[in-house]
């Protein structure tokens, strides 16, 4: 290859590489999952492979199986006046217990995180419809979130199952809160 060739090729991937990076870099999908939230929602959401896309009504959901349809759903709301994740919990659980009934508390308020964010973790148990089911809402508030407004938001990440596939599922689902990424 003659010298001016070579030059040229050098060149050309150089300036391949710098404008490569200046170009705003997308989430990488995490190993064994697909992403299957909406574009301009604040959060990129990554499923594990072998689940199933569950409802998209406004939310970003997915599902065991029609078998088994233990399931997990991420959201994001308006705090309101809410000024953290405990104070948004505390607004809205009063609401949780007029749809659920009784709901038995085995963590509440526990330190953990959401994407790599701060955020509080509430495990309960309740009964819809005459069948009891297992909880694990995490909740993040973020101040001057970008989801719809440039106020502070609240995502909710919840994970639903029967008691007794709870514990079969956690790994997935603590994988797939793991990986949420967060647009800033």
């Amino acid at each position: 290859m003659k010298p001016t060739k070579i030059i040229s090729v050098i060149i050309a991937a150089v300036l391949l590489c710098s404008l490569s990076s200046c170009a705003k870099v997308e989430p990488g999908v995490p190993e064994g999952c697909v992403e299957i939230s909406a574009e301009n929602i604040g959060y990129h959401f990554f499923m594990v492979e072998d689940w199933q896309v569950g409802e998209q009504n406004g939310m970003t959901s997915a599902m065991v199986s029609e078998f088994d349809t233990s399931n997990v759903s991420m959201m994001g709301f308006d705090a309101g006046e809410a000024r953290s994740s405990e104070e948004y919990w505390a607004q809205f659980s009063e609401e949780f217990t007029t749809v659920l009934g009784e709901i038995t508390y085995e963590e509440e308020g526990t330190d953990t995180t959401l994407g790599g964010k701060n955020a509080k973790k509430y495990i309960y148990t309740a009964d819809i419809g005459g069948k009891t089911y297992k909880f694990m809402q995490i909740v993040c508030y973020l101040a001057n979130a970008q989801m719809f407004t440039s106020q502070p938001e609240v995502y909710v990440f919840t994970y639903t199952a029967v008691p007794e596939k709870y514990d079969e599922h956690i790994e997935d689902v603590i994988y797939m809160a793991d990986n949420i990424v967060f647009e800033e």
